[in-house]
């Protein structure tokens, strides 16, 4: 199979995974619109640039290092605790949703960055995803070409579906009436915090 296609049914097939990510994308962006979906967006994308990186670069020491259970219990316990937090405080911001040009003006995109770099960065099942699939394809000894072919399809199919998802939530919002935006807004608080809950729960078991 074409080294291209590979990376990208792989980015289609991670895209689909319903992780705390696109819900953090539905909050921003019911909240603040399109620029602050991106925002976090883009610190998603870096963290995950950071892990292609290290996964290259730094193959054979940080593999053995992220498999350790320390690594992955410590990685997990960090993670979990900062989806509760952001999951808790989603939840308990009461106020109606009026997405205003002053409003969002107000929010710096650098914390939504943030935001989306630290939750994607203390996932481990990130981590493992990442090191997973290029540590396959290094054993089977391709160029460097053909894994830079892969890994930039992976990432542009995630990047491609990850803006996607933001447009809908965007235009999704034009058609919820504001006590249904606070609802949803509530519920996506509450699935952050059960998924940081459950990701503590899983590296403890």
């Amino acid at each position: 199979m074409n080294i291209i296609l590979q990376g990208l049914l792989l980015g289609l097939s991670l895209s689909i995974l319903l992780g705390p990510v696109i819900f953090l994308f539905i909050d921003s962006t019911m909240e603040n619109g399109f620029k602050a979906g991106l925002s976090v967006a883009f610190g998603v994308w870096c963290s995950d640039f950071l892990y292609i990186l290290c996964a290259i670069f730094g193959f054979s020491l940080l593999v053995n290092v992220l498999k350790t259970p320390l690594f992955q219990m410590s990685v997990g316990i960090i993670g979990g605790l900062i989806l509760v937090g952001i999951g808790i405080h989603t939840f308990i911001k009461t106020t109606a949703l009026q997405r205003t040009t002053e409003k969002l003006l107000i929010r710096s995109p650098w914390k939504l960055w943030l935001k989306g770099f630290m939750v994607n960065l203390f996932n481990p099942f990130c981590a493992l995803i990442w090191f997973g699939s290029i540590s396959t394809m290094m054993a089977q000894e391709i160029s460097r070409l053909d894994l830079t072919y892969f890994v930039s399809a992976v990432l542009g199919m995630l990047i491609i579906t990850d803006i996607f998802k933001i447009l809908l939530a965007d235009k999704l919002v034009n058609f919820i009436s504001s006590g249904k935006q606070l609802i949803l807004k509530k519920a996506s608080g509450l699935i952050i915090a059960f998924l940081g809950i459950l990701l503590v729960i899983r590296v403890l078991v």
